[in-house]
């Protein structure tokens, strides 16, 4: 919630999205598919992935009350669900696939799916009751539950087409798994009557087991932050330079750094860096080389010259992490001037 607010909002609106229309398609009340659309907007707005799987579980669910007779098709309401998604739904696809610049970034944007069995592996104990829970509401008489039915089924097929951003689409698939979970777990502990005894300890050593992968992350992130792990902290030499740059340059100077360095620049100072985040880093894979060589021994002084002046570059970070990729030694270079510096790291302004 703290770190990625926008997936928990996300996660949220995809909820609030199938709750409202299942709510309007039970009171027939308008109100419900307003707030719905609502919802499926505010979704494309903060991630698009999202309304496209919510949309093609409600249009599956709909389908599957149709062919079993058990509810009228509502044609209205999803036409005009899938309609109120139609305008930035086309001006998403075609900034992202059109402009030069997102174009770049939708390529290198690629978060496939692994193998189904790392998914099984990774569903674990509420994969196996959901399992359950689905064997048990599939038969019953058509209702809300079997929402939750087509959401997995959905999911499943979308992680796997022809797509770039697969693992997008598993995004919020949790909700569902708990909850058929917990139907499956019930319908087992009361359909079996020589467990009513020990219904209260099944129930209570299932949570331990499902929630030892949360005490393993947690221990195990505290662990680390207790030994101050390099790979969680950085250097206060490097926080402090960072921290003097902020107070020196504006946002349109671009600054020249090793990759973790350039990670943190932005995010601290809100500075532009040639290379950073490497799925929000255009031609990522050719500026680290860029960096590697600049910072290494295999650049001539004049090749890092003119490199400045191609990138714009009004700064040049020098500290552990640039050391760490090799031996350049800008006081060498007269087109760098040196203006900030402490124990461990040295900021040039690069000279026209």
């Amino acid at each position: 919630l703290l770190v990625f607010p926008h997936f928990s909002a996300v996660m949220a609106l995809l909820w609030l999205t199938m709750l409202t229309m299942l709510q309007h398609w039970t009171t027939r009340q308008w109100r419900w598919l307003v707030l719905a659309l609502i919802c499926v907007v505010g979704m494309q707005i903060i991630q698009p992935f999202g309304s496209l799987i919510v949309t093609a579980v409600l249009l599956a669910y709909a389908v599957w009350g149709w062919l079993a007779r058990a509810t009228r098709f509502p044609f209205t309401s999803l036409s005009l669900f899938i309609l109120v998604q139609i305008p930035l739904g086309i001006y998403t696809f075609w900034i992202l696939f059109s402009d030069p610049l997102w174009s770049k970034f939708s390529a290198q944007n690629i978060t496939l799916s692994p193998e189904p069995v790392y998914y099984v592996l990774g569903l674990g104990i509420p994969g196996i009751l959901a399992i359950g829970g689905m064997w048990y509401s599939v038969p019953r008489r058509f209702d809300q539950i079997h929402l939750l039915v087509v959401w997995l089924i959905v999911v499943a097929i979308l992680v796997y087409l022809p797509l770039a951003s697969q693992r997008r689409f598993t995004i919020g698939v949790s909700a569902p798994i708990g909850v058929l979970a917990a139907f499956g777990l019930r319908n087992v502990l009361w359909r079996c009557r020589w467990l009513r005894r020990v219904r209260g300890s099944i129930i209570l050593l299932t949570l331990a087991m499902t929630m030892l992968s949360t005490f393993y992350l947690t221990l195990g992130s505290v662990l680390l932050v207790s030994a101050r792990a390099p790979n969680l902290f950085d250097p206060a030499p490097v926080v402090e330079a960072i921290d003097w740059l902020g107070t020196v340059s504006d946002d349109q100077d671009v600054v020249l750094s090793a990759e973790r360095t350039g990670n943190l620049i932005p995010a601290r100072i809100g500075r532009r860096v040639y290379v950073g985040h490497a799925m929000e880093t255009l031609d990522y894979a050719r500026k680290v080389q860029d960096v590697e060589r600049f910072f290494g021994t295999e650049m001539r002084d004049d090749e890092r010259r003119a490199l400045l002046e191609s990138l714009g570059c009004r700064f040049v970070f020098w500290g552990p992490y640039e050391r760490a990729l090799g031996d350049f030694q800008p006081v060498r270079m007269t087109s760098l001037r040196l203006v900030y510096s402490n124990e461990s790291v040295s900021i040039f302004r690069v000279m026209n």
